[in-house]
């Protein structure tokens, strides 16, 4: 009897540790280490590291980019909200290249422009259009390990990939992807990850491509994500994205695998306010926009994940 109830435990057990992804977060958390921008910004959303440097950019809604150490220590800004050559509308994704210029996806005036990282306009292409070197709706921008650019054409149902002198290279994704919004790169394998939203919980996920535009697989979907916004991808390979309307960080392996989630509502240290943007320092540090709570949160490298509880080590518990 004593070993059937003991075998009943530890099913128990197993059956709780599946679901152990978001209650368990705290054990594979990174370290809080310090917030910036507080009050300043007005609608963060994406944000770029410049490795070379150790500068963190972010763009906001109102059409301004913000220049900080790494540190949190403010340095500059440039841009306002408009139509104007030197304007950006509604501007959500940034990036940065090897020689620190600076790239944003001018998503309400349908085009990317090209900085210095001290703010001069160097290039801007793009206009509202279906064709190859035209943008709908650009969400985000990300800069490979090719040296090119990697734009979510989120009406256009794509990712188009241009040079850092605005050429077209090729695009991908299309009849797969509905509502692409972040785009993620593995700086190491190239490979390509596409979070998505819809009005179809089951069509709210990631999606992930060879870094020659192949798909490969989808995961995340079921309702586990709600209204998730940008994808980045860890030194280790991890896969973090922020899952804006549950307040948190959702972290997958390559494969797909949920590992663990971490961040909950509220204003303290290590809480989210709808979380947006999220970009990993040459460290492992992590920084992550508050759309609505106007600060940048920067997190410690990525402790290794807690093991998946095994049969017998639960068993020895259960003794």
């Amino acid at each position: 009897m004593r070993t059937h109830l003991t075998n009943l435990c530890i099913i128990i057990a197993l059956a709780a540790t599946a679901m152990l992804p978001t209650t368990a977060h705290a054990q594979g958390a990174p370290p809080y280490l310090l917030q910036f921008g507080n009050g300043t910004f007005n609608l963060p959303d994406g944000i770029a590291i410049d490795n070379a440097r150790d500068r963190v950019f972010v763009v906001d809604r109102a059409g301004v980019v913000r220049r900080f150490s790494t540190t949190g220590q403010f340095q500059l800004q440039w841009g306002s909200s408009g139509h104007d050559p030197d304007q950006l509308f509604n501007s959500s994704g940034i990036a940065v290249d090897d020689a620190s210029n600076v790239y944003v996806a001018d998503m309400g005036n349908n085009c990317i422009k090209k900085f210095t990282a001290d703010g001069t306009l160097v290039l801007t292409w793009g206009a509202s259009g279906s064709g190859d070197d035209q943008l709908d709706y650009p969400f985000d921008i990300q800069y490979g390990p090719d040296g090119n650019l990697y734009v979510a054409d989120q009406d256009n149902q794509c990712i188009k990939v241009f040079t850092t002198q605005g050429a077209f290279v090729r695009k991908f994704g299309e009849g797969v992807l509905i509502i692409p919004y972040g785009v993620g790169i593995d700086r190491t394998t190239g490979e390509v990850y596409v979070v998505e939203n819809n009005a179809d919980p089951g069509l709210v996920r990631v999606q992930k491509f060879s870094s020659s535009g192949t798909w490969l697989m989808a995961f995340g979907g079921g309702g586990l994500l709600s209204h998730p916004m940008k994808v980045a991808v860890g030194l280790n390979g991890n896969v973090y994205v922020t899952d804006k309307d549950n307040n948190r960080v959702v972290v997958f392996t390559s494969g797909g695998t949920l590992l663990y989630a971490f961040g909950t509502a509220g204003t303290g240290d290590g809480q989210f306010n709808k979380p947006y943007g999220i970009a990993f320092d040459q460290d492992g540090k992590i920084y992550i926009t508050e759309h609505d709570g106007n600060r940048v949160q920067e997190f410690g490298a990525m402790a290794t994940p807690a093991h998946t509880a095994s049969w017998g080590s639960l068993k020895a518990q259960y003794r």
